[in-house]
């Protein structure tokens, strides 16, 4: 009887056991949540002294060209980042009238609210299609307004014909008369904006007879602010879209480890090069890679 009895208690202890394994593999289902998916995208809009700044923004879906673009210029529209200090360079009342896309170009037809006062805004306007959209193998943005050609902005002497893959951003209005003569080398530098550190982009413009890679990558690395002058110590190399880049060891830190934010500016500024896809960058004749530092890290991200 005694030995039943035993039995029997073991049999039920075993199946609360079960019970209770069950109940909490049922709440670890019931918390499990999905993947959420991201889109992000980039956008430019305008600080509150007028400079550009590029941001990343989630879009949510994957979507065709058509409607991401479509977004995108939505976005560029919004007020929804002035809390930020990010105010909207497009007018609120733009429509896409129609979108059209080849191999190398992208047109778009608006209606009659691309409003400037000046050449130095509509230059931003045109360095902002130029960032944003001439990507992934666009190297033109055409404009129409009502289904009509424009060669300039109403109230600017800029040409339209300029937004292409080499007009860059955050150029002055006084280089207009240049863009066509010169060649782009953008510079990225770190802003703060309402406490939010960004990398902001600012392009100089070199003489097309300074064209050889070198002197486009030693006039960039002498345009970024850092506490140590940054150098090549040897010549670059530039094969099948991959850009090789010698620096002194001066930037290096204690521990024998690159900043990670100038390690990022140096690579996104050299990314901008003609014909660079990829870049590499090397101390000693030893490839670099940025220390993770993600309380450090500078985000352009914007995480609604």
């Amino acid at each position: 009887m005694r030995k039943k009895l035993l039995t029997g208690i073991l049999i039920c202890a075993s199946l609360v056991i079960c019970l209770i394994c069950i109940k909490q593999d049922d709440n670890k289902q019931e918390t499990k949540q999905p993947p959420v998916k991201t889109n992000y995208q980039t956008v430019v809009f305008r600080d509150d002294n007028n400079t550009l700044i590029p941001i990343e923004v989630d879009l949510g879906q994957e979507l065709e060209n058509d409607a991401k673009y479509r977004n995108m210029i939505e976005v560029m529209k919004s007020k929804d980042y002035e809390y930020l200090g990010l105010h909207p360079i497009l007018d609120s009342n733009l429509q896409v009238n129609a979108m059209a896309m080849n191999e190398k170009s992208l047109t778009f037809d608006f209606s009659d609210n691309l409003y400037v006062n000046n050449n130095q805004e509509a230059l931003d306007i045109f360095e902002m299609f130029s960032y944003v959209f001439c990507v992934n193998g666009i190297e033109k943005v055409n404009l129409k307004i009502d289904g009509n050609d424009i060669s300039e902005l109403p109230n600017s002497t800029v040409p339209a014909s300029c937004i292409t893959n080499r007009l860059g951003i955050n150029n002055f209005e006084s280089s207009t008369n240049y863009l066509y003569k010169t060649t782009p080398v953008v510079v990225y530098n770190t802003q703060t904006i309402n406490n939010q550190e960004y990398y902001v982009p600012v392009t100089k413009r070199v003489e097309t007879t300074e064209s050889d890679i070198d002197t486009k990558v030693s006039i960039m690395l002498k345009q970024m602010e850092y506490e140590q002058p940054l150098s090549l110590v040897q010549q670059c190399s530039l094969n099948e879209g991959t850009l090789q880049i010698h620096l002194a060891s001066n930037i290096l830190n204690d521990n024998e480890s690159i900043d990670n934010t100038l390690y990022n500016r140096i690579v996104k500024s050299a990314s901008h090069l003609e014909n660079v896809e990829k870049v590499l960058l090397f101390i000693d004749d030893q490839e670099i890679a940025p220390v993770e530092d993600v309380n450090g890290e500078v985000d352009n991200r914007i995480k609604m």
